[in-house]
């Protein structure tokens, strides 16, 4: 209804009376549940939702009935409003209920407050790199969550993504606050929103929606930013892992199992990040901080928190002071955790004259040459962080794998990719997120030739200011097929062809399996873009390439998109018909793409939704007519068949075993693909059974048995 709204007049009904007000087209943003518009004359703006309800509209009284005190900041004889909070409700001139007006914020003066967590993300937008504003930034977001608690309302989904500061004040700004817990005087209306890595540990031990847990889990995640905010942008689950244990890959799966590795007394599983400052907090932060991680019945409330960050900020108090060494560093009682650790280049400020420089040397032209490009760059290491200088060994004339970079080369097993001019700061971030946490298996070694399993950054490119320009990632000088894809119509090599392809299958699940066990997700997998080395034919192995463009777990909680969407033909059902974003589904993306390679790989290349009508006539491959296969579920390979469409002819599904078979039906018949780790334990089991084996052979290629 919103954005194809046929009305320009409305009727604002708000505390100081009932008016007309005029949208002011064109819209400012469309959303997933309204679209937001200018009001004509008006300091205020109108959010008109797609599909009002009676439930929106009496979630919109409540808040209109109890808002916070918490008016614009007026600093420096300007206004900083801290929260979109509904001022009125919108009808038309029939008086039927359309949305809200609410104040205008002008975002253009605000970041996301996840670039103030890192020094890059500060450099990048602009905001003060100094601690004391990070300090005031947490003291006004406890305070702003503390009010909102006041009245019985609930942020639930608390993460950095969902606030913004401005840019030239210690002030926190709220967006969309329609989508908060709102406590009425008959009942409590629901978030049903939230984020992996800000929600209680208690919801996700008990299976329990973290809205029914209300301001408990408002504390966790209230915590969790703060400790964000106050360390480094470091996560309190993010640390390094002590032994050989597996532990688990996400924030959200540390934070169920307890895994806090910045307590007094450590954590024997898990040791502080080295960048971490924790250790010069006083003790009644780490109080504070022990009691929201370790003590669930204890948690600090957002008042507590408001109180002790108060404390920080009395100029005539005792907890921090100026660093004599650095303006942008602050000295607690226990010293300057910035100089103590000055030996760690990439956690320090800029210097001020680097920075003009950089702004000088900015506008100027992507060198000409590759010898000039590479002249003074640097590689960074991954695991290390040892800076050594960049050399290439060979140079190619063509930028490598479709990169769009201005040169490629090869550094001994290494890939280089650069870019003349500065990549943007969500590709810095995606390569960095990529280097903290790569796949456990990176290479292996087959036929005493070192094989490389995933395309993946090894290590950054920077230039002498410490910019990034580019990455390094693992390659190798092995010749390989061009994709799975081909591999369907390759003859045998010497080997029962199903035999290579159940090999192949094995190795494409051990893969998915590394990557999902980091968090991380391919999204476009596709046979086309997994490639075989023609070494090792006694061995047969996949390799996943284009790595950077997947979707990657960040350090923060939050996620980088995949960059390419999938084909048709292995796009969840979901995805395929347009009920939710491909990128959205994450693992369950990857675990149909997955059913279908797998399905085409033991079924001589059969795609799981193809089939004979009863007509006679084979599917087409349109994509709107497998769309329409899909959307009735007509998979004629299960055990009982499919009375509209039935099986190809040289389908060898019937010579599957039984829990083959369940776990094909459970993909596509009841659209519930099992997990990559699910698919290799059954692999396995199949492999091990000789009978079974011998029937598939005789079945499939008799003339190789």
């Amino acid at each position: 209804m919103a954005e194809n709204a046929p009305f320009e007049t409305l009727l604002l009904s708000a505390a100081n009376g009932r008016r007309v007000v005029h949208l002011d087209r064109p819209p400012l943003a469309r959303g997933g549940e309204g679209t937001i518009y200018r009001l004509a004359n008006e300091p205020l703006v109108a959010k008109l939702y797609h599909e009002p309800s009676t439930e929106r509209e009496a979630k919109l009284d409540a808040m209109l009935a109890d808002p916070p005190r918490l008016p614009p900041l007026q600093k420096h004889g300007r206004a900083y409003p801290q929260l979109t909070w509904p001022l009125g409700r919108l009808e038309d001139t029939r008086g039927r209920f359309l949305g809200y007006a609410m104040p205008k914020l002008e975002l253009e003066r605000t970041a996301p407050l996840e670039y103030l967590l890192s020094a890059r993300g500060r450099r990048a937008l602009g905001l003060p790199d100094d601690y004391r504003f990070r300090l005031k930034v947490a003291y006004q977001l406890a305070h702003l969550v503390a009010e909102l608690h006041a009245h019985g309302h609930h942020l639930i989904d608390l993460k950095p993504g969902n606030f913004h500061v401005y840019t030239d004040a210690p002030v926190v700004a709220v967006l969309d606050t329609d989508g908060f817990s709102i406590r009425s005087t008959e009942r409590q209306y629901p978030a049903h929103v939230y984020t992996d890595g800000y929600i209680a540990p208690e919801a996700l031990q008990q299976s329990q929606p973290p809205e029914q847990l209300g301001e408990a889990q408002d504390r966790f995640a209230l915590a969790v930013v703060l400790f964000q905010l106050l360390n480094q942008g470091l996560h309190p689950y993010q640390g390094v892992p002590n032994g050989r244990d597996q532990l688990p890959a996400t924030n959200g799966e540390r934070v169920q199992a307890g895994l806090y590795a910045y307590a007094r007394q450590a954590h024997p599983q898990l040791a502080p990040s080295p960048w971490s400052i924790h250790s010069h907090f006083d003790e009644a932060l780490h109080d504070l901080f022990e009691r929201a991680f370790l003590k669930t019945r204890h948690r600090p409330a957002a008042q507590e928190w408001t109180e002790e960050l108060k404390a920080y900020l009395d100029p005539h108090g005792n907890r921090v002071s100026a660093c004599t060494a650095d303006a942008d560093h602050l000295q607690f009682r226990k010293g300057c955790p910035w100089c103590a650790n000055a030996a760690d280049t990439r956690q320090q400020p800029a210097p001020k004259k680097s920075d003009g420089k950089k702004k000088a040397t900015s506008k100027r032209k992507a060198p000409s040459s590759n010898a000039q490009a590479t002249a003074s760059l640097y590689r960074v290491d991954g695991a290390t962080g040892q800076r050594t200088p960049l050399t290439l060994a060979a140079r190619l004339g063509n930028p490598m794998g479709g990169h769009r970079y201005d040169i490629a080369g090869i550094d001994n097993e290494h890939a280089i990719v650069f870019r003349g001019r500065r990549p943007r700061h969500d590709v810095e971030k995606r390569i960095d997120d990529m280097l903290r946490a790569p796949p456990d298996t990176l290479s292996t070694v087959s036929d005493g030739e070192n094989l490389m399993l995933f395309e993946w950054p090894t290590a950054r490119i920077e230039d002498p200011a410490g910019n990034f320009r580019g990455y390094t990632v693992l390659t190798d000088n092995k010749i390989y097929h061009s994709n799975l894809g081909s591999e369907l119509g390759l003859p045998p090599y010497g080997w029962s062809r199903q035999e290579r392809r159940l090999t192949l299958a094995k190795h494409l699940c051990t893969r998915l399996a590394d990557l999902h066990n980091k968090g991380h997700c391919v999204i476009a997998l596709d046979p086309r873009k997994i490639h075989l080395p023609y070494i090792s034919f006694q061995e047969p192995n996949v390799r996943l390439t284009r790595c950077a463009n997947f979707s990657i777990n960040s350090h923060d909680g939050n996620r980088h998109p995949a960059r390419q969407r999938p084909s048709p033909e292995y796009t969840h059902p979901q995805a395929l018909l347009g009920q939710i974003e491909a990128n959205a589904l994450g693992q369950r993306q990857d675990e149909y793409a997955l059913a279908v390679i797998l399905f085409q790989l033991l079924n001589v290349g059969i795609h799981p939704y193809d089939g004979v009508w009863e007509t006679g006539e084979k599917t087409g491959r349109r994509t709107r007519e497998l769309r329409d296969r899909v959307a009735q579920r007509l998979y004629p390979y299960g055990r009982k068949g499919n009375a509209r469409l039935r099986p190809m002819a040289e389908s060898k599904h019937k010579t599957w075993s039984r829990p083959l078979q369940r776990m094909f039906e459970q993909a596509f018949a009841k659209q519930r693909p099992p997990s990559a780790k699910q698919w290799l334990r059954q692999l396995e089991r199949e492999t091990a059974e000789p009978t079974w084996m011998r029937r598939l052979f005789a079945a499939v290629l008799p003339q190789y048995t």
